[in-house]
Formats: C-alpha cells, sequence, structure tokens
C-alpha cells in the first residue's frame, strides 16, 4: 500500500519518497537513464511532428521538395551549383556594373567640366547641396530606380580629377 506522501519514480515506476532531487525519480540512476536513446527519439518524434505543421517549400530551381527553414529557398544540389560564393560575386559585380553604367548615361555620360568619358571608374556622382542628400549613390544603386533617378537629379557627374579640384576650391560649378 502507497503512502500519501510517496510518489511513482517516472523511471522505474517504482515508489519513493520524493526527496530526491525535483521528486521525479527514486535515485542518480534513474535521472541519468530517464534520457536514454529511446526517450531522445521519442522527443525528437514530438519536435518533427510539430516542425511538420509548417508550410511545405519546394526548390526555386527543381521543384524538390526541402526543410521549411532554408533560406536560400533551394535545395542543397541547386544551390551549389547555382549560388556558389564565386558565382554571386561575380553576379553582383556585373549588377552594380550595369547599374552605374545606367545612370552614368542618365547624368549625359561625362564630365560637366572637361567632358572625360573613358573609364566607368573614373566617374564620380558630386552632390550641389549636401542638405538634399538623402543618400550616397554609389552605395544605394539597387534601391528602386525612380528613387536613385530622384537622387541623380541633386548630383552633377565629374570625373576623379575635377571632383577633387571642386573640393579643394580649385573649380567652381
Amino acid at each position: 500500500m502507497l503512502n500519501v506522501d510517496s510518489k511513482i519514480c517516472e523511471n522505474c515506476n517504482n515508489s519513493h519518497n520524493g526527496k530526491y532531487g525535483s521528486g521525479r525519480f527514486c535515485c542518480k540512476k534513474c535521472t541519468r537513464s530517464f534520457a536514454t536513446k529511446l526517450k531522445r527519439q521519442e522527443i525528437n518524434k514530438k519536435v518533427s511532428n510539430a516542425l511538420r505543421i509548417h508550410q511545405e517549400l519546394f526548390c526555386k530551381s527543381c521543384g524538390k521538395k526541402i526543410d521549411y527553414r532554408v533560406k536560400s529557398k533551394m535545395c542543397k544540389s541547386c544551390y551549389t551549383k547555382t549560388l556558389s560564393r564565386q558565382t554571386n560575386y561575380q553576379y553582383v559585380k556585373t549588377h552594380r556594373v550595369k547599374k552605374k553604367i545606367e545612370a552614368v548615361k542618365y547624368k549625359g555620360g561625362k564630365c560637366i567640366v572637361c567632358g572625360y568619358s573613358k573609364c566607368l571608374r573614373s566617374l564620380d556622382f558630386h552632390h550641389l547641396n549636401k542638405k538634399e542628400k538623402e543618400f550616397c549613390i554609389s552605395r544605394n544603386l539597387n534601391r528602386k530606380w525612380e528613387l536613385v533617378k530622384k537622387e541623380l537629379d541633386k548630383c552633377v557627374l565629374l570625373c576623379k580629377n575635377c571632383h577633387g579640384e571642386l573640393h579643394d576650391g580649385l573649380i567652381k560649378i
């Protein structure tokens, strides 16, 4: 017969006085063996069932079912094929160059002081009024084109030499 104060061990189902640890187990051995491999597998099944409730996602490239936690929205094999670090770097680099070409064409394609237009890297956008400047053009070409155009309208296109001379006060615009 069980005492009113006795409890049942969650591991071995023996009755005990509940004075060991939190009172869930009868001894140290039961406490440690409770979290065995089988118990862990049961817990993992419960967790994985809870995770299956989330929306199923499919790879953008091949259509395979993927884990909902994948940020790239692609399965591992497609991700390594199409978006490795090197190809992604090349894509970003060419995208930025295309956007700068578009912005330079929008501003006339050459320096307004000397007419230089040989090298795209040597052309800068200079804001005429610093107080009206909302963002730096060169770092924000990935924004919507309408926003970039609005900001470009506040700028002039200068080559590196003329831009330096302007900041040193040698020339005026």
